[in-house]
């Protein structure tokens, strides 16, 4: 005897009725697992166009150049990153009101360009690069799932790569924000699909790269898991308190075994709370406001305290307007749903007068925290 299982909903898409069997004389039921495909199968479900934007963001980057010069910030975060490289901890030697990575990440690219024997602050800015390319691939992701189209994730990431202060420090860095911009993707992406646990890591990790990232990060994570099923809301910011005490931990038991955390408590936490007497935006509104609307304003040769400003507040609107898409609310009422994909073998169904899965609104499935990390990189509509 077997029973027919109704079709799961896994992130907006269906998946097929797979038979189970009834044990005799029990309640239980053996459920069949559905095969899983070949890995010639996976690859055939890699979305083509994520290496596509890559690669252009690549050509981009390399063809605008590494001999930027080193000013102000980004002297400070290049010498930090050779104290990193040299065995000095960060904040130890020299230090920027910044977060912790701010300091590691040009250390690991200089001491990459050690080993190969190439230039420091060359090494540092091809490992900047390399996070610049992986900002332009991880935000069509996000725009092609946010939305469920293509366009619209390609149109997210020719945005991205049309801004002149990101293209300028993808090469003329290093520069925190770069990295900053990375995580903050990641943890969209995550919130987008729902893991919250990862959210959270990557929030704390954005944290601790440039710490105004909380803000506009930790309000797009709350909003989408207040957004949740009913539920399912104080397990989801369970999740993501737990997945930002990862990161924050392993940091301050890093600076603790080096004997540095009245170091690490000074500079990045009462630097800015303690320290730090910064006039709020609306004290100069006019200036604030003509400083947000030049174009000019986040450029890397300029005075003033700007990027800041336009880096935080918009940031922090599209990241709360990100959230809010992601609710599991259907945003088509009173469509159908889509049909669930076709398996080899299984037998074809009929997908008539049924709307594609662009059109389908999001839901949770317990079977979906199964699915491998490399998923996001699939084709909309494959399984």
């Amino acid at each position: 005897m077997t029973v027919l299982r109704g079709a799961e909903r896994v992130g907006g898409e269906a998946r097929v009725l797979v038979p189970d069997t009834v044990l005799p004389r029990s309640r239980w039921i053996r459920r069949r697992a559905a095969p899983r495909p070949s890995l010639r199968g996976r690859f055939a479900r890699l979305d083509p166009l994520v290496a596509l934007t890559c690669v252009v963001a690549a050509a981009v980057f390399v063809l605008h150049g590494f001999d930027g010069v080193l000013s102000r910030d980004l002297g400070v975060y290049m010498y930090a990153g050779q104290q990193v490289a040299d065995g000095v901890a960060p904040y130890a030697g020299i230090l920027n009101r910044a977060g912790p990575l701010a300091h590691l990440l040009p250390g690991i690219g200089v001491a990459a360009g050690r080993w190969v024997g190439a230039d420091d602050v060359l090494s540092a800015r091809v490992l900047f690069m390399v996070l610049s390319v992986a900002c332009v691939g991880t935000a069509y992701v996000l725009g092609r799932d946010l939305f469920r189209s293509r366009p619209a994730g390609l149109a997210t990431a020719a945005a991205l790569l049309c801004f002149e202060g990101f293209i300028r420090y993808a090469t003329y860095g290093p520069r925190e924000k770069t990295a900053m911009v990375l995580f903050l993707l990641c943890a969209l992406l995550a919130v987008t699909h729902r893991r919250w646990l990862t959210a959270g890591c990557f929030v704390a990790l954005a944290t601790l790269t440039w710490q105004p990232a909380l803000f506009a990060a930790l309000a797009a994570a709350v909003t989408a898991a207040l957004l949740a099923p009913t539920g399912t809301r104080l397990r989801a910011l369970a999740r993501i308190a737990i997945g930002g005490l990862v990161p924050t931990a392993v940091t301050v038991a890093v600076f603790v075994a080096l004997g540095e955390l009245r170091t690490f408590l000074d500079d990045f936490l009462l630097i800015n709370l303690q320290y730090t007497h910064q006039a709020p935006l609306l004290n100069r509104f006019g200036k604030t406001w003509g400083v947000l609307g030049t174009p000019t304003a986040g450029r890397c040769g300029s005075s003033s305290s700007a990027p800041s400003h336009c880096w935080c507040s918009p940031s922090s609107a599209c990241c709360v307007a990100a959230a809010a898409t992601t609710s599991g609310r259907p945003r088509w009422p009173g469509r159908a749903s889509p049909s669930p994909p076709d398996w080899p073998g299984r037998g074809r169904r009929s997908t008539a007068g049924r709307t594609p899965s662009c059109c389908s609104p999001p839901r949770p499935s317990a079977s979906a925290a199964s699915r491998p990390w490399w998923a996001a990189c699939r084709r909309p509509g494959s399984p």
